[in-house]
């Protein structure tokens, strides 16, 4: 693989001994990742160059390419051999960068991964600052001492909602107080700060283990063997299973999950619909029943208590919400547009009048391997769009605004992944990946909304648990959602324009407030749980005075 640098010293032309140009990105700069991606057209697609030129060499590694002279090396055929030369320089120094993108790529997303999961806290933390600032400035008092428990209850003890015309499926009130609900809003690096080691902690990292393996099933599907695909299989089936052994609330998750990954890659298979079907049943059900069976003994001694579901009386506060999950909403909803505005934009332009409509000129976004391509507005798409809005409409009105948006992000993210499965191209299960992970993570924060555990304390541990997932699968899927966006010249400092300068901006706030937690949070919880004074190498020692 040739190691070519952006900006990098060309080789001399032998005929001038003079560097060649380097070359050029769509922007008019030297090439990059970004920039030389060849997104609306190809080398496949350029008109091929007649044979002849004007001898051009090529850096390629230990190697040169030399595209010799023309009998007679006229200014036209000089002209001609620089456009043969400039596709070819072009490509490899696509492939150089690409290989080394394939090399760094995998390890900067699943580090982004890492952080996003186990390192970030919510927003509190500045707000924490905030008022303390404030507090500090404006009254005169001193500056309060950071409190790392407060960002785990977030939402405060709140009353029972109302019931009204609008809400009928609240429950009417049995007395005429209101019914407090406390809640749970920790996330990772605060269970692991707290270190009790509870359920809901052990289970994490065999709930990402779980992630990792469907989807090595899922892109595998196309090209792995036989023996490679019952091996995965088995070894999913055994990890989703120990979920119930170790926090049974996982486990309906990660048996969904699972099941959508396999009938994801199993979809974007080609051949026979009938053998598709098949072996989606086989893998599926293969799966599930597995699961159970290699945990048997733990199933047949295992009597938990009666439990079921109820409507809750609840709700999750807008803004509370966004202090909780800002960061990977952020994320999200810029991965979401950036694959369907374009598209948008068509869809409305349709509405208006069809003659405005672009589909049949103007391409949209591609996908890591997908094009969402345009296409008419039929019953059916205006249906789902008229129905779609009066949900979202009627959620706001009822006072449900988390719910509302929540149905508009559910809504967005059915309708981008369903343009991604219609085009099923190479990589087209790479880009699914991330969409069942927000679509998955939505339903569950939008079930929240609406039912909880039976005999619940009020809903705080349904809250409790569930958000846990919700901000597993966000942050997964928000470090693809970086590494796509980067992989787009997002993060190019080149040629910036005002709006990717202030979504910079915005993502620079987000991120630096999100590392606030794990710093001063874990200050704060040294000091109160450890004497940070006795430093000792002697263990006993060191517990008498801990």
């Amino acid at each position: 693989m040739a190691r070519l640098r952006p900006g990098a010293e060309e080789t001399p032309s032998p005929s001038t001994g003079e560097g060649a140009p380097p070359p050029r990105g769509r922007d008019g700069g030297e090439g990059s990742p970004a920039s030389d991606l060849p997104h609306e057209e190809t080398f496949a697609q350029r008109p091929a160059p007649e044979e002849g030129g004007a001898p051009t060499a090529i850096p390629n590694g230990a190697q040169r390419t030399v595209i010799p002279n023309p009998p007679v090396a006229d200014e036209e055929s000089k002209a001609l051999a620089s456009k043969a030369a400039s596709p070819l320089r072009k490509c490899l120094r696509f492939l150089a960068t690409f290989g080394m993108a394939g090399m760094w790529g995998p390890v900067i997303a699943g580090l982004m991964a890492a952080l996003l999961v186990a390192v970030i806290g919510n927003l509190d933390g500045i707000v924490q600052l905030v008022e303390g600032g404030w507090k500090s400035a404006v009254r005169g008092e001193t500056f309060p001492a950071f409190d790392f428990w407060r960002s785990s209850r977030m939402l405060p003890a709140m009353n029972d909602v109302t019931p009204s015309a609008l809400t009928f499926w609240l429950p009417d009130k049995t007395f005429s107080g209101p019914e407090l609900g406390h809640h749970i809003t920790e996330f990772p690096f605060f269970t692991f700060l707290f270190a009790d080691l509870h359920a809901h902690l052990a289970v994490i990292p065999f709930t990402l283990l779980a992630l990792g393996l469907s989807v090595s099933l899922m892109v595998g599907l196309r090209s792995g063997g036989v023996w490679w695909l019952v091996l995965t299989g088995v070894a999913l089936a055994v990890t989703v299973g120990s979920l119930w052994a170790i926090n049974s609330w996982d486990y309906p998750t990660y048996v969904i999950l699972t099941v959508l990954f396999i009938g994801a890659g199993v979809y974007l298979v080609r051949g026979d619909p009938m053998r598709r079907l098949a072996l989606f049943l086989a893998l599926a059900a293969g799966v599930v029943v597995l699961s159970i069976l290699a945990f048997l003994p733990f199933h047949l001694s295992y009597h938990p208590f009666p439990t079921g579901l109820e409507v809750s009386k609840w709700q999750t506060p807008l803004h509370h919400f966004l202090g909780i999950h800002g960061l990977f909403l952020f994320l999200i909803v810029t991965f979401l547009l950036f694959l369907s505005w374009a598209h948008i934009k068509d869809m409305f332009a349709s509405l208006v009048h069809p003659a405005l409509s672009t589909h049949n000129s103007s391409p949209l976004r591609r996908s890591p391997a997908a094009t969402l391509s345009g296409m008419r507005l039929s019953a059916w798409t205006v249906a789902a769009l008229v129905l779609g809005t009066l949900v979202v409409i009627y959620m706001a009105a009822a006072g449900y605004w988390t719910a509302a948006l929540l149905c508009f992000l559910l809504g967005l993210t059915g309708w981008v992944a369903g343009k991604v499965l219609c085009n099923k191209e190479e990589g087209a299960s790479y880009a699914i990946f991330p969409l069942i992970l927000i679509g998955m993570a939505l339903l569950i924060a939008l079930g929240v909304e609406f039912v909880r555990a039976k005999d619940d304390i009020g809903r705080m541990n349904t809250l409790f648990k569930y958000y846990l997932e919700v901000w597993i699968l966000f942050a997964v899927a928000s470090a693809c959602n970086l590494w796509y966006l980067g992989s787009r010249g997002i993060f190019r400092l080149r040629g910036m324009s005002m709006y990717r300068g202030a979504w910079l901006t915005m993502l620079a706030l987000l991120l630096a407030s999100s590392f606030i937690y794990p710093i001063l949070g874990t200050r704060a919880r040294l000091s109160n749980r450890f004497d940070t004074q006795n430093e000792t190498l002697d263990g006993v020692d060191y517990m008498t005075r801990a």
